[in-house]
């Protein structure tokens, strides 16, 4: 507050200069603009440009470690009541940052559709996990490339190592009808006490699209939790 009354005082005696003292030849215009300039250079040195604090909101936003610059107040200011940059000392202060939230990104891949669209979708439901600034954690895209999921050893390896990854989630995110491997994922997710929500699938799909699947995942979520066997086979595809 101290500092704001500072700042008021210096713009109403930066106007009331040139009210008091107007330039021969001069319109109020540019004058107004010249007391403008004069306040703008005075309020720079104590507050930071708007590109300064877009690029501090974008690394943190991107989850970087950021260091702030601030002058210390005790300090001794110049005339205008403000910090003088000659004579100011630069401190650095660490922000600690949280690491980024992790999803579990439960979808379709061997045993419903074309495992080539459920990459590709996959891919998808990654990137709108990334837009939130959050970190996907998908199985079956990491580990499709080099793990066959037709070879029953290397499905099961696939699994615990995805079980493993799930531990450190926040939750799980079911963005498909629910296959074979889908139902052990969500089961294991609520054995840990992991949330099992939904996916956004009004930001993939049209909303018809989006209001058809969502309302099959939860008839199938239903079934999942309740024991009962639900069809695999592909009754609907990914696009």
């Amino acid at each position: 507050m101290e500092r704001h009354e500072r700042l008021r005082k210096l713009i109403i005696d930066v106007v009331g200069v040139k009210l008091i003292e107007p330039k021969v030849g001069k319109s109020i215009t540019e004058m107004a603009a010249e007391a403008a300039e004069k306040i703008m250079d005075a309020v720079a040195e104590g507050f930071r440009s708007l590109e300064e604090v877009d690029g501090i909101v974008k690394s943190v936003k991107a989850g970087m470690d950021v260091q702030i610059a601030y002058w210390d107040p005790e300090e001794d200011a110049g005339p205008d009541g403000l910090p003088d940059p000659m004579v100011r000392k630069a401190r650095w202060e660490g922000v600690e940052l949280p690491d980024p939230l992790q999803v579990y990104v439960c979808s379709q891949y061997a045993t419903r559709g074309d495992r080539k669209d459920n990459l590709e979708m996959a891919r998808r439901y990654c990137s709108k996990i990334i837009e939130e600034g959050k970190v996907p954690i998908c199985p079956h895209l990491f580990f499709g490339p080099f793990l066959d999921d037709d070879v029953p050893e290397q499905r099961e390896l696939a699994l615990r190592i995805g079980f493993d990854l799930m531990r450190d989630c926040s939750e799980l995110r079911v963005y498909s009808q629910i296959s074979d491997g889908m139902r052990e994922e969500i089961l294991e997710a609520d054995r840990r006490g992991i949330p099992v929500n939904i996916g956004n699938l009004y930001a993939i799909f049209d909303w018809n699209r989006a209001d058809y699947l969502t309302e099959k995942i939860l008839k199938e979520l239903e079934d999942v939790r309740s024991g009962e066997k639900h069809r695999t086979e592909e009754d609907g595809s990914a696009e």
